[in-house]
């Protein structure tokens, strides 16, 4: 029997859904059907609905009248109303909070409980509208074993904010800037009231942000507190001891910056503890024993200003990230034990991140003689004097490593070059991120071998005396041979990328290639032309950005092939007049992005017309602020199955657009304008009314 009229509701939908592939005829397939759904997605609603309504706040009445439902009649009582209206308040109009909070207090008819729901709401472990770094939470969920523990501690950071992202697109974390979230005010009440109410071991004790001065002796008489928070107060002083707090794995000091002592007797309470954080504490210039946190899992101390020691901290076998940047550090700490004094770094097996930087200027840093051991993952060096120093170990023993600000850059690499021999290959060492020394003068002597075999990765950014990667890459013997991505940000005298052919004949590996804000590169690719290459190939290069280059001319002067190429985009080069798209590679380009003067740039070129029978793996053809005043006709042929979006926005009336019935099937929009759409040509009737549905007119 067939349905002539319904209404389908999907509620709290997460994922857009195929109603073809389930079998429900689409709104706009079938007259009489409509369809709401819900969803917390901004992108599912754009993929499955014409017209998106967001739900705003409650007002304070509909509020109230929510509330009260949840809550019951307890919110009648003369007593509780008042409290009832101000809890209320806190939830700031968001049904989900109101709800699940007046359910929490249905029935209740203690005035003391209905006051401590009010306090609850007005306390999250971090304080209301504070920016989040993100690094940091990544770093706090590492330690509390929230990721999956992986080899390569980059991918674990990438994880956590890909998981970040999440968040934010589920409106539970606000967007701040590329490196900082909010929590959403009632998001964080709400939070706080579930982890205060629990029972069992994942209660939470918030005080943090309210101006404490001091920290009570009966502040954690509790004994089953997960996490404590007292960041961003006022406290001069912490109590001389505790009773135990065995099951905290998590204490939040931050930002106290009259705190001047930590006692040691208050830190044996917390013998389960995983984080310590004492960020930001700017008095504090020496810290007790902490040998005895054995299950220490991340010590961040960075910006703590005036902290010159550390104790022996050998004993946390299980610490994992180690932040000390801007201190006034200049030694790390030995490790002492009964039977032998070792340095910090050979104790610690698990250590995978160690940010390590000098404030107030540049100074030398001690460096232990024979540190190293293959455990950490990533170490930052920043704001540090180099000169002088040996450190090939960390290079040994790390995955990634950064430099950050550091002077005496060209000195350290100078030495590690002069001692090749005896260092050998570094093959660890696969990501190297460089920026902002500016006194690079470059290395004078070249190894014999590459140092670096196993290199992946070249971050440079704002190094303004490099011309191209062979600068540092000879020196180092690179062959470069494992590389799959490189990046110059800023890097003010570039001229090219790499030169060819020299010591470096061919990129097998690299995948991608980013430049930006390089005002005098000139080309991508260089290649020598005393030894008389016509061509080379970069079997694997996926994506090209080139962005704010304004002498870039070319990728190459000579025939490079791309294969694989799947991505292009250029922003602001307004010299580059070809694209790297050739008939090799055109069957597997996904995406082309560029800016208001292609169009003309392009203009002259016969490969745009010979490739467009080739494109099998294109899915979106788009010029970004185009305005196309010479198209005649745009053709769409069975050689591009997988194209699903096309914009012909500001084209003046092309003279046909011819779409197959071999790819018909899968466009899902074609945007323009009405009096367009109306006068085009079909091949027959039946085209034309199955891509109906996928015309929005602009």
């Amino acid at each position: 029997m067939m349905v002539k009229t319904f209404l389908l509701i999907l509620d709290d939908v997460w994922d857009p859904i195929d109603l073809d592939l389930v079998g429900i005829p689409a709104p706009d397939v079938h007259k009489g059907a409509k369809l709401i759904l819900t969803t917390r997605f901004s992108n599912v609603c754009l993929q499955m609905t014409e017209v998106t309504l967001k739900i705003e706040l409650l007002n304070e009445e509909e509020a109230w009248r929510l509330f009260c439902r949840s809550a019951g009649e307890v919110t009648t009582s003369e007593e509780v109303e008042p409290l009832a209206r101000a809890i209320t308040n806190e939830c700031a109009g968001l049904p989900l909070a109101i709800d699940v909070v007046g359910a929490s207090l249905r029935g209740k008819i203690m005035i003391e409980l209905w006051n401590d729901a009010l306090n609850a709401l007005r306390s999250c472990l971090f304080p209301e509208d504070f920016q989040i770094n993100v690094n940091t939470l990544v770093r706090y969920w590492l330690a509390e074993g929230l990721l999956e523990e992986h080899h390569d501690i980059e991918e674990v950071m990438d994880r956590g904010v890909a998981i970040i992202e999440t968040l934010k697109d589920c409106s539970l974390l606000e967007h701040v800037d590329h490196s900082a979230v909010k929590i959403h005010d009632v998001i964080r009440d709400v939070s706080v009231w579930i982890s205060s109410s629990l029972e069992r071991e994942c209660k939470s004790r918030v005080r943090s942000g309210i101006g404490l001065h001091k920290m009570r002796k009966d502040e954690l008489l509790i004994k089953s507190y997960k996490r404590v928070s007292f960041m961003d107060n006022q406290m001069r002083e912490l109590p001389d001891a505790l009773g135990e707090c065995p099951t905290t794995s998590t204490l939040l000091l931050q930002r106290n910056k009259m705190l001047e002592e930590i006692p040691g007797q208050f830190l044996l309470a917390f013998k389960s503890l995983r984080i310590l954080d004492l960020s930001e504490c700017t008095s504090i210039k020496s810290l007790p024993a902490l040998d005895r946190l054995t299950e220490l899992r991340a010590l961040l101390l960075d910006k703590c200003s005036n902290l010159e020691t550390l104790p022996p901290v050998g004993g946390l076998a299980k610490l994992q990230v180690f932040v000390c940047s801007e201190t006034r550090i200049t030694t790390l700490p030995q490790a002492c034990t009964l039977e032998r004094t070792d340095t910090l770094l050979n104790r610690i097996k698990k250590l995978k991140r160690l940010e390590l930087s000098i404030s107030l200027g540049h100074r030398p840093v001690k460096f232990p003689a024979g540190s190293g051991g293959h455990f950490m993952k990533l170490v930052s060096l920043n704001d540090i004097h180099l000169w002088g120093e040996r450190i090939e170990w960390l290079f040994a023993s790390t995955h990634s490593i950064t430099f950050t600000h550091c002077k005496g850059l060209s000195s350290m690499f100078e030495k590690l070059v002069a001692n090749s021999n005896e260092v050998g290959c570094l093959d660890t060492l696969w990501r190297l991120n460089i920026s902002n020394c500016a006194d690079w003068v470059g290395v004078g002597s070249n190894a014999k071998f590459d140092m670096l075999p196993n290199l992946k990765d070249i971050y440079i950014s704002t190094f303004t005396n490099m011309s191209c990667i062979l600068d540092l890459a000879l020196p180092l013997g690179l062959k470069l041979s494992r590389l799959r991505r490189i990046r110059f940000i800023n890097c003010s005298q570039l001229k090219y990328f790499i030169s060819l052919g020299t010591t470096i004949l061919t990129l097998e590996k690299l995948e991608y290639i980013f430049l930006n804000y390089c005002e005098h590169v000139e080309q991508v690719f260089r290649l020598d032309q005393n030894l008389g290459l016509d061509s080379v190939s970069l079997p694997n290069l996926k994506r090209i950005t080139l962005r704010n280059c304004p002498k870039l001319r070319c990728i190459s002067e000579v025939n490079i092939a791309f294969p694989q190429l799947e991505e292009v985009v250029v922003e602001k080069c307004p010299l580059l007049k070809k694209l790297p798209v050739t008939l090799q590679n055109v069957g597997s380009i996904k995406k082309i992005e560029g800016e208001r003067k292609w169009p003309k740039m392009l203009a002259s070129s016969t490969e745009v017309e010979e490739t467009r029978n080739y494109c099998s793996e294109l899915k979106y053809l788009i010029s970004l602020g185009t305005t196309v005043t010479s198209l005649e006709k745009l053709e769409l042929v069975s050689s591009c199955p997988r194209l699903e979006n096309v914009s012909v926005a500001e084209v003046p009336c092309p003279e046909e657009v011819a779409v197959t019935t071999q790819n018909v099937g899968i466009i899902k929009e074609i945007r323009g304008e009405q009096g367009l759409w109306d006068s085009l040509e079909w091949e027959n009737d039946d085209i034309k009314n199955n891509l109906q549905p996928c015309f929005r007119p602009q």
